[in-house]
């Protein structure tokens, strides 16, 4: 009986091979499951992620003004370069607003970073389709999807209105990028990741519920499977005097919440100093995160007894030395 559904399973296949082409069809039981994440080094993040962002899928980081959405993208373009050394990262300026100085401070490997700034939403979505296909591009990051610019609006006058011109590009755009993502998973046996950043604006008339929303259309959100809501918070002088920092020493505090996860789940949120160039142990890109790393380790009672760590285990976190990054491999990785 085996032997005969081996044999229709092994038909079956050649049949779809010589139609279609080799590694269009997998078995469920041939299929791992597991999705790889892309740690970012931030503990909250990776927290909220259930590792990190997912490889090989979409991902959204949408927010307001000054929510570290291009800091976070420029991060994970780090994070990427530094574990797939044979890869480049693309990353899309469509709002010019490129953070030249804090890649620098990143210390990114900058021969295998490029940088890309078409003048059209069109040449933007025909690059991306390219860029999308060829192997040694890993991961691409379109910022932002509100700044894409429609041939028709640069051409025509301003008194001309296109409603929903955008929208209609970014869900062709959603379509090809996927299509060129499967493409690559059948042909390579794994996917590029993409970035999607968007701005919020505000529904007017809204009185009940979140008036946020974001341009482009809805094509966006089905295609991503994290969405990250990202906005910026108050730096008190409390905060500075909690972390022994100088008042002119450049950080954000953030607040994140997970909008949308496929692989986890949602509305779990967080906060975060993140730091925009070194101090300390803490550098440009990394989040003053070892009190939280310690809270953590303490509840899942990997460090001390009944709920209590020691003063010298305290003080080991708090260096973010050895015990720090053991803690927060085992807590995120």
């Amino acid at each position: 009986m085996k032997n005969k559904k081996d044999a229709r399973k092994i038909k079956f296949l050649a049949g779809i091979e010589k139609t279609f082409g080799a590694g269009l069809v997998e078995f469920a039981d041939d299929a791992s499951g597991k999705v790889e994440r892309l740690a970012t080094g931030i503990a909250q993040v990776d927290w909220l992620t259930l590792g990190g962002l997912p490889l090989g899928k979409v991902t959204l980081f949408r927010g307001a003004e000054g929510g570290t959405k291009t800091t976070m993208a420029v991060i994970a373009c780090a994070r990427y370069l530094e574990r797939f050394p044979d890869r480049l990262a693309v990353y899309i300026d469509a709002e010019e607003k490129y953070p030249e100085q804090f890649v620098k401070r990143l210390g990114m490997d900058g021969s295998r970073f490029v940088k890309a700034a078409p003048e059209t939403a069109e040449e933007t979505i025909d690059f991306l389709d390219y860029t999308l296909r060829q192997r040694s591009v890993g991961l691409l990051v379109l910022d932002s999807i509100a700044s894409l610019l429609p041939k028709i609006e640069r051409e025509e006058p301003m008194e001309k209105q296109q409603q929903g011109q955008a929208a209609r590009l970014v869900n062709k755009a959603v379509r090809k990028m996927i299509g060129a993502m499967r493409a690559r998973r059948v042909i390579y046996k794994w996917a590029p990741t993409v970035i999607l950043v968007n701005q919020e604006r505000i529904k007017i008339g809204v009185q009940w519920g979140d008036p946020s929303t974001i341009p482009g259309g809805e094509g966006q959100k089905f295609a991503s499977s994290l969405i990250l809501k990202m906005r910026a918070l108050t730096v008190r002088e409390d905060d500075r005097k909690e972390w022994g920092l100088p008042e002119e020493h450049p950080v954000v505090k953030v607040a994140a919440v997970v909008v949308k996860h496929s692989f986890g789940p949602r509305g779990k949120g967080a906060e975060y100093m993140l730091a925009m160039d070194a101090v300390g142990s803490v550098k440009a890109g990394e989040a003053f995160d070892h009190e939280f790393v310690r809270i953590l380790a303490l509840k899942r009672g990997l460090v001390g007894q009944n709920g209590r760590a020691s003063e010298k285990t305290m003080r080991e976190v708090a260096e973010r030395g050895e015990l720090y990054r053991k803690l927060k491999a085992e807590l995120l990785g």
